[in-house]
């Protein structure tokens, strides 16, 4: 029987690394990115000081906002590649849904 190797371990200081990192390269402050993630400017800050774990829901926003995967913000897996095809589906698919997020979110 094939088994399933899952990788449990999270490493909480690269994925504030990581966060950092995706704000920064796109030239974002944190009041900005926590207006678009619909969060608080203090909670991106928390985040990015390795001083507060990520919510699911945060989780999702940066992914969404940032079009990466969960495996990457998490466990540091290559982002889908800018010219690739998922690429162009998600960000059709965020241009789709962005007038609805706040509603969702609340």
């Amino acid at each position: 029987m094939n088994e399933i190797k899952l990788q449990t371990a999270l490493n909480y200081e690269a994925i504030s690394d990581r966060l950092k990192k995706l704000r920064t390269d796109a030239d974002l402050t944190q009041e900005q990115l926590a207006d678009a993630i619909l969060c608080t400017r203090g909670l991106i800050s928390q985040l990015e000081n390795n001083k507060t774990i990520l919510s699911i829901n945060t989780l999702s926003g940066y992914c969404s906002y940032f079009h990466v995967s969960a495996d990457f913000i998490l466990y540091g897996k290559t982002p889908v590649a800018e010219n690739s095809c998922v690429k162009k589906v998600l960000l059709a698919i965020d241009e789709a849904v962005r007038p609805f997020r706040e509603q969702w979110l609340v």
